[in-house]
């Protein structure tokens, strides 16, 4: 068993232990209210849904905080995966919190729920505070929601989505005053402890350490350079870019410190891992930002975090490999190819509309002259052809004949990347055997 199996199951126990602990606290002081009537089941079942809805809110900041320790275990990708199912949960248990509680005691003290609710705001302490957050959590997950969110731009779900953390710290402080599970001194300090733990984390590795880092490398952007018609290399000098052991493949959150760009912050793969104390990022401009940030200027300061991701090539020891890019998907692959040791057998199949959407090619194909890579390049768009010939897993078998024999890295469009997946699995492929890496901030 390898050490990052270890730590896996280490992390996962854990886990199950901390939420044993809250499960256990319930049971011994709640579960009876199960059998006082309906109120009693209500009250109960409000308490473990408050308690399930703290503890996968902390949770969620482990998932999101982009916390090292646990990103180079299970990878950037994976927990976002986990926090958006996760996320699901929070909903649910939040939501119906408040719900059952006033339920609970409006048949208990025989009021409407209207009339309970603002018995309970006026005069309960911490409940208005809690109010509070219930709301800033109802509006911040229903933002969330990908039909919401595709229609406002980014700046401000991020701006709403940012009060979550003050409704975390609105809503603490009436567990312990009004929480009935809370009955002695162990429950109380591991409730504390929680907090600490996770507010320490996410404070450290998203925003100390970036910003500690930053000062240090003095990040500036050094030049812009147009690679096609719509996509420029962004080339970022750094003092000592060798403590940042940057890895093929792997990627960086930037936010440029100019006006208009400083209150956003986004991914972007690294496209070349080995320059001399220079960070490149590779971007196609596709939206607002993307489009902009070409006009930033030589000598802007950046506050950079990670890198992240485990998207390289040690995620296998095969001497047979398969890389599948599609359009600016080929950033994070050909860093992993300046990489790859020449002893091993790589293919690159790189799909494009036009021949004029290839980016890199000058490297690509230098790489290809030293004799680390064969190259295939994929045109959809190809006059010669009758219609547009997407990439799909015929293709790939006419182009590589011993693909069963391959490990394959894929990166590209979403769509893509899932269709080739299922076609390559279906042929006979372990999953296991098929890596890739979406990049997005949770």
């Amino acid at each position: 068993m390898s050490n990052k199996t270890k730590i896996k199951l280490t992390l996962y126990s854990l886990y199950i232990i901390g939420l044993f602990i809250i499960l256990n606290y319930w049971y011994k002081n709640s579960f009876f209210l199960l059998f006082e009537g309906t109120s009693g089941i209500f009250l109960a079942l409000g308490r473990i849904s408050g308690l399930l809805a703290v503890y996968s809110i902390l949770f969620q900041l482990m998932l999101i905080g982009r916390i090292k320790w646990i990103e180079r275990i299970f990878g950037h990708d994976k927990l976002s995966q986990v926090h958006h199912i996760n996320g699901l949960f929070v909903w649910l248990f939040i939501m119906i919190h408040p719900i059952l509680i006033i339920t609970s005691y409006s048949i208990a003290n025989k009021v409407t729920p209207i009339a309970q609710l603002k018995d309970l705001i006026l005069n309960y302490p911490g409940i208005p505070f809690a109010f509070t957050a219930y709301i800033i959590f109802m509006i911040s997950i229903f933002m969330s929601i990908n039909l919401i969110r595709k229609k406002i731009k980014y700046q401000y779900w991020l701006g709403i989505h940012l009060f979550i953390y003050i409704a975390i710290l609105l809503a603490f402080s009436h567990q312990l005053k009004l929480g009935g599970d809370f009955s002695d001194n162990f429950i109380i300090f591991y409730w504390y402890f929680l907090y600490g733990f996770v507010i320490a984390n996410f404070t450290i590795f998203r925003l100390v350490i970036p910003l500690y880092t930053s000062y240090k490398q003095d990040y500036t952007l050094e030049k812009i350079v147009k690679e096609n018609y719509n996509v420029h290399s962004f080339y970022i000098k750094a003092r000592d870019k060798s403590k940042l052991n940057i890895q093929g493949g792997q990627f960086m959150i930037f936010r440029f410190l100019a006006k208009g760009f400083w209150h956003e912050a986004h991914p972007f793969s690294i496209s070349h891992p080995n320059l001399n104390n220079e960070i490149r990022i590779t971007v196609k401009s596709v939206g607002d930002f993307t489009s902009s940030i070409t006009s930033l200027k030589p000598g802007t300061k950046i506050i950079i975090e990670g890198p992240y991701g485990v998207f390289t090539k040690e995620k296998t020891s095969n001497n047979k490999l398969l890389f599948i890019a599609g359009g600016i998907g080929i950033t994070p692959l050909r860093s992993i190819l300046e990489e790859i040791s020449k002893n091993k057998d790589n293919i690159l199949i790189y799909s494009n509309k036009t021949k004029e959407d290839i980016v890199l090619q000058k490297e690509l194909d230098s790489l290809s002259n030293n004799g680390k890579l064969k190259i295939h390049y994929w045109i959809t768009e190809d006059p010669s052809k009758s219609k547009s010939k997407f990439l799909d897993l015929n293709s790939i078998k006419n182009l590589v004949s011993d693909i069963q024999e391959r490990d394959v890295y894929i990166c590209g469009p979403p769509p893509m990347m899932k269709s080739l997946r299922i076609q390559l699995i279906s042929y006979g492929i372990p999953k296991q055997r098929i890596y890739y890496e979406k990049f997005s901030l949770g």
